[in-house]
């Protein structure tokens, strides 16, 4: 199988290759291209709340370009970024994808469309499905404790999703695309682009069927007597439930006066996920959002944004045709936040906030399954050189909540550039306070055990501190990050004795640390390399085992290929992704001990494993863009199949098309 995958890539890159014609060969690449501008003339907003380019920002931001995901091909926002950044894993259990990021879960993760939060979870995680890869502009990643600027849920990073809006006077993009399992996405997207008027809209369908993974081998376990045990899995199987999705997207900016930007965006969200032949699950998400930013002088402006958004769940009965709601999300988020840049004195930044949430779920006991808090907040920031090569940036934000009361949380960074070379040190002080679930959920999952929530819980606190060195010349550019998080009070689930209840508790102090590494270098006539490495050491102490799932070592690198000539571009791109083993410790609650009771920890052991994928990308005339590739080309398949390992079914061809009509129209020199 491995020689048939290989050929396959070398198939698929000459396929690309043999379409240059012989006059063209030889040529050095287009300076021109985006492909070779460098990323630190980018603008980004995560790190600071305020625009500012990626060279001068203080804390290392990982930014994927629109250009980057076109390249990746990724079908969802988890694809991109497990293909990109080392360091983050998804894994799957019961239908839900679950995230860790440099040892961080996803209650520590916060994810932001156009820097508001998402509503909606699924075992703590966000529904990813709701991120719609054809209408993003660009990704901007942000590591280690952001609750100074963005508050609870931000210990861990941040990930700030920046949607398109309409670059050309008109444009009209249809693509498609097709691959294993009958997997299918339709998408099309509609845009016009005046000075006073800026109007885009998305639209985008995807399916793909079920498939069963089949175990081949066994699983082995040990517990903390010594008794090693392993189960023969062979011939049992796992289900993947297939799905469809539609997603709708409009965003309008509209400039009635010079000073006054008006942004308002809406969604629409419908996934319905193949759980049974009997019923389905329906998922359902509506955004409404509305910014107003005044640009008093070329140096001070006032920005005010309100968004609401409201996810769904239904057991959709499909004989009936009846769906029985069991689950409603809705936020409410307002803020209004004030910039003044000083000659001589930097920038300010203060605002206030107000983020209201209210859960209704079947998990919580009650003739109205219904709780809700509200946050109040006040932040402030100061951006200031301190001497032309060195920046400061400093400030603290203030969150009242309702049921804990008001709590600070300070950030500061230094960075000191030193051409070629960019020092780069942070402090965060991190916040987390209990969600609605961990609270008061009373729910029993499927008769098996109870999961319990408790109303005593108080706030997770933590401290971040991150140095890196960054270095970048021509297009050479390396960097290295280390990190150290200490987290009190970490809310966790632990069970009871007799092993049929969990309940979430503050189990006391969890630490993770780690360190980052990047190399990118731009080679002639159009080649690239790409390779990072993350190292993380997580701690996550319940019932005197470590709990963490992160696996310590992970890689990934990319080969690229690009070619820009009139008419014509190729781009070939080779992406790796490499993930070392890791032991993980999970409960028993049937094991039998040598005292008689019931229920213990064992230790399981998930080998490593590497999954690669190939893309090559044709565009003609820049209005037809071609891509035929193969995803985990080397066919990899686990073994057993359980929480912390590949679901994928094998290897997976696919081909897409995707036509921009307004270039049909362009005229050409």
């Amino acid at each position: 199988m491995l020689y048939k995958s290989l050929l396959m890539a070398g198939s698929l890159a000459l396929l690309g290759c043999l379409t240059l014609s012989a006059k063209e060969k030889g040529k050095a690449p287009d300076e021109d291209d985006p492909v070779w501008k460098l990323q630190s003339e980018d603008v980004v907003v995560t790190a600071t709340r305020t625009p500012k380019l990626l060279k001068d920002v203080p804390v290392i931001t990982r930014v994927i370009r629109s250009d980057e995901i076109k390249k990746t091909d990724a079908t969802t926002v988890k694809d991109l970024l497990e293909m990109v950044m080392p360091g983050i894993e998804f894994t799957s259990h019961g239908g839900t994808m679950n995230i860790n990021l440099s040892g961080m879960g996803a209650n520590y993760v916060l994810f932001l469309i156009d820097g508001e939060r998402i509503a909606g979870e699924a075992r703590d995680n966000i529904d990813y499905d709701r991120l719609n890869v054809e209408n993003i502009e660009r990704i901007e990643v942000v590591k280690g404790a952001a609750s100074a600027l963005y508050g609870s849920n931000a210990i861990g990073g941040v990930v700030n999703i920046i949607t398109k809006k309409a670059t050309e006077p008109w444009q009209l993009n249809v693509n498609a695309r097709y691959g294993r399992e009958n997997e299918q996405r339709y998408g099309g997207a509609l845009g016009f682009n005046t000075k006073r008027f800026n109007s885009f809209t998305t639209g985008t369908y995807k399916h793909r069927n079920g498939y069963s993974l089949t175990n081949t081998g066994e699983s082995h376990i040990e517990y903390p007597d010594g008794e090693q045990v392993s189960n023969d899995d062979q011939g049992s199987t796992t289900a993947i439930y297939g799905y469809s999705d539609w997603d709708i997207n409009q965003k309008f900016v509209i400039k009635p006066v010079d000073p006054l930007t008006i942004t308002a965006a809406g969604t629409y969200y419908n996934h319905e996920q193949y759980s049974s032949t009997k019923v389905h699950d329906l998922y359902r998400g509506y955004t409404g959002r509305l910014n107003l930013n005044y640009a008093i002088n070329d140096r001070q402006n006032i920005e005010g944004s309100y968004k609401f958004d409201e996810y769904d769940k239904f057991d959709y009965y499909l004989k009936l045709d009846e769906k029985d709601k069991n689950y409603a999300n809705i936020q409410h988020t307002g803020r209004i936040q004030y910039n003044n840049t000083f000659r001589g004195a930097g920038t300010l930044t203060v605002g206030a906030e107000f983020f209201g949430d209210k859960l209704n779920t079947y998990q919580f006991k009650g003739d109205k399954p219904e709780h809700s808090t509200e946050t109040y907040v006040g932040f402030a920031q100061h951006d200031v050189n301190l001497i032309p090569k060195l920046n400061l940036v400093y400030g603290a934000r203030l969150d009242y909540h309702s049921t804990y009361g008001a709590h600070v949380s300070p950030k500061v960074s230094l960075m000191y550039k030193l051409n070629p070379v960019t020092l780069r040190l942070s402090y965060g002080g991190g916040f987390k306070s209990p969600t609605l679930k961990e609270l008061y959920t009373d729910w029993s999952h499927q008769g098996m055990f109870q999961l319990v929530g408790n109303p005593d819980l108080v706030p997770e606190k933590s401290q971040n501190v991150s140095l890196s060195a960054e270095y970048t010349k021509g297009k050479f550019s390396a960097s290295v990050i280390g990190y150290y998080n200490n987290i009190r009070d970490k809310i966790s689930n632990i069970w009871n004795n007799d092993g049929d209840t969990s309940y979430y508790t503050n189990i006391g102090r969890a630490e993770v640390w780690g360190i980052d590494a990047n190399v990118s270098v731009k080679l002639p006539y159009g080649f690239g390399i790409t390779a990072s490495y993350a190292y993380v050491h997580d701690y996550q102490p319940v019932d005197g085992v470590n709990a963490s799932t992160a696996r310590p070592h992970s890689a990934t690198i990319r080969f690229e290929y690009g070619l820009k000539r009139r008419n014509y571009g190729l781009d070939v791109n080779l992406t790796g992704r490499v993930l070392s083993a890791v032991t993980t410790h999970t409960f028993d609650d049937e094991y039998t001990n040598p005292d008689g009771t019931t229920g213990s920890v064992y230790k399981q052991r998930y080998p490593a494993y590497t999954m690669w994928k190939l893309v090559v990308t044709q565009r003609f005339r820049n209005a037809v863009s071609l891509n035929l590739g193969a995803d985990n080309l080397f066919n990899y398949k686990a073994d057993v199949h359980s929480f912390n390992t590949s679901v994928s079914p094998g290897i997976t061809f696919f081909a897409g098309v995707s036509l921009d009509v307004e270039q049909l129209f362009r005229k050409r020199n």
